[in-house]
């Protein structure tokens, strides 16, 4: 359901799933895809509806679910009906709130009327950074916390709808360049591609070409992601991937990650943890009673 208005009143619902929004048009983020996860487990216990507050094509993500989930139609239906799309509202009014990606401070500009605020963190490391209302559910692992108001939590990814058919491989390595915290310089894009022998594709959102003649540049979203043998993962300049999710993908599909890191992995603590969760095969969104415990409070 798109809505035009500035003013979003979401009171019908006990729990809004969101992400945090801005004056930007997005494809596709991931955290779309971990609000769909997220509600298809917490609908079973809640009046449930997700908010896009960025410009998005719906029609779009649709194809995407469609393609990346095994959902049955009934639970399409229930996505559809619940997906609120408002560009950049000024004030939203609802009950309870999870952030999936935490970021209560980049909407710090707007009007956001909860009685109950709840985060799963994402970049942003220090305490301050959450208002003091807001619920924290975190991996305590990475986040030294200390507040009351937070609960060991580790974010979670619906692997039982996930779809298991995986395209031809046309690639040997894909690189994933995107502009803000996954791009990288040139230099070391072809110092990568020098390195491996093989072919490439580059799933980037402002690259168009690169001269070399192995290596191909696709614009996101892609439809047929895993279309490639090995997937090199490139550092940030932040050090900190919160929760990466495309290589738990990759785990999954059966395909490589290399990583290309100019710092060892520990220094990442998303990034370290995570790995060792996929080791551990601790990842797979369930029922999640920990979360509903700390929701129903």
């Amino acid at each position: 359901m798109k809505n035009h208005n500035k003013v979003v009143n979401l009171k019908d619902y006990e729990l809004v799933l969101s992400y945090s929004f801005g004056n930007r048009e997005r494809p596709c983020t991931g955290h779309i895809f971990e609000c769909i996860e997220y509600f298809h487990i917490l609908k079973k216990h809640f009046k449930c509806c997700i908010l896009i507050g960025d410009c998005v094509d719906f029609e779009s993500i649709i194809g995407h679910i469609l393609k990346k989930y095994t959902f049955e139609e009934n639970d399409i239906w229930d996505i559809i009906e619940a997906v609120h799309i408002a560009d950049n509202p000024r004030i939203v009014i609802g009950d309870k709130l999870l952030l999936v990606d935490g970021n209560y401070k980049r909407l710090s500009n707007k009007v956001i009327k909860f009685n109950k605020y709840y985060a799963f963190p994402c970049g942003l490391k220090n305490e301050c950074d959450y208002p003091d209302n807001v619920h924290i559910l975190g991996d305590s692992r990475i986040y030294d916390f200390k507040r009351p108001n937070f609960t060991h939590y580790t974010k979670k990814i619906l692997t039982s709808k996930l779809c298991t058919d995986v395209p031809e491989v046309k690639y040997d390595y894909m690189l994933y360049i995107t502009e803000g915290v996954r791009e990288i310089p040139l230099e070391e894009i072809e110092r990568i591609v020098d390195k491996y022998d093989g072919s490439f594709v580059i799933y980037s959102d402002y690259l168009s070409r690169i001269d070399r003649s192995n290596v191909v540049v696709e614009s996101v979203p892609v439809p047929d992601v895993f279309k490639f043998d090995t997937y090199i993962y490139t550092s940030i300049d932040r050090k900190f991937d919160c929760s990466p999710r495309f290589i738990v993908e990759c785990e999954l599909l059966g395909k490589n990650v290399i990583y290309e890191l100019s710092y060892p992995m520990i220094e990442d603590k998303g990034l370290y943890y995570r790995n060792i969760d996929i080791n551990n095969n601790e990842f797979s969104l369930d029922e999640e009673e920990q979360l509903l415990k700390v929701i129903n409070e």
